[in-house]
């Protein structure tokens, strides 16, 4: 996985240089934040190649950890269907946690031109408008949304069509999420995903968050992702922390007068997700009626 995660982060890093020489100011880099109308550029592919740098390293540890507990609570052959797959982070996730041993199909509007798995052997990507879907793989037992409740909750109820023409075989299905910010709000929009599996009844649900993390994922009271998983070190080795954090120095507007601007700092430059405080997700567990 270490070499993995390198070999990730530097092809990002490749890909972005690729579009800094030919746009020698980052000013743009403002716009890849969260809060603005809009939301992520995605679909631009020098801002997934950031998005990877920033955050791709903390993501998959976060859905590792959501992938174990699933395991632990028994469950050993994952298909899993994501939507708004992205980088397809979660496949890779399940491929690390489950052996190999799982199926994956990913939805997503954009294609994004780096990918933590091959496509094939059991893993799928469907590019499109995820509520012109017709039904979604009857075998499906994970329904996972990668950071993504955020952009599709307010369009839950839509999905219904889809699911129920899906036809489920397993009598056991987990509804999972990773969480950007309000994990109230993405546990609310889950169990209205949930309510929609017809004849399915809640059975258990996980949350996790922030300081529950820590305690229950952090190793001699620290709090860095790497106390639990080694191979988050790959981060130093493909030096991911010093190449974010170094955007201001590298953009050429940097020596005229009045830059950088202070916001420069906070979204130019912004560092790469490192520690388990800011990590988040929820796992609901339905059984067949």
């Amino acid at each position: 996985m270490r070499d993995h995660l390198a070999n990730m982060l530097n092809a990002a890093k490749a890909s972005f240089d690729e579009w800094a020489r030919e746009n020698a100011r980052f000013c743009d880099l403002k716009r890849a934040r969260f809060d603005l109308p809009g939301g992520y550029p995605y679909g631009e592919r020098h801002m997934q190649s950031i998005y990877l740098l920033r955050y791709y390293a903390a993501y998959l540890a976060e859905t590792c950890m959501l992938f174990e507990e699933l395991s632990e609570n028994g469950l050993q052959f994952p298909v899993i269907t994501s939507f708004g797959c992205g980088s397809l982070l979660d496949a890779k996730a399940a491929q690390y946690v489950f052996d190999g041993v799982y199926r994956y199909r990913g939805y997503d509007i954009h294609d994004w031109h780096l990918k933590g798995v091959a496509l094939g052997d059991g893993c799928e990507f469907w590019q499109g408008d995820l509520f012109l879907a017709r039904d979604f793989p009857d075998t499906t037992n994970v329904f996972h949304f990668p950071r993504s409740v955020g952009d599709l909750g307010e369009r839950m109820n839509e999905l219904s069509g889809s699911l129920l023409a899906s036809r489920l075989h397993s009598d056991i299905i987990y509804v999972t999420a990773t969480c950007r910010n309000d994990i109230e709000y993405d546990f609310e929009k889950l169990v209205a995903f949930g309510n929609l599996l017809t004849g399915y009844s809640l059975d258990i649900w996980i949350r996790r968050s922030g300081l529950d993390i820590v305690n229950f994922f952090g190793r001699n009271g620290r709090n860095g992702i790497a106390q639990k998983y080694s191979w988050f070190n790959a981060v130093n080795d493909a030096e991911a922390v010093s190449f974010c954090s170094g955007m201001v120095e590298k953009c050429e507007q940097s020596s005229y007068i009045n830059c950088p601007l202070p916001d420069c700092r906070e979204y130019v430059s912004r560092w790469p997700t490192l520690t388990l405080g800011e990590l988040s997700y929820v796992a609901l567990k339905y059984k067949r009626d």
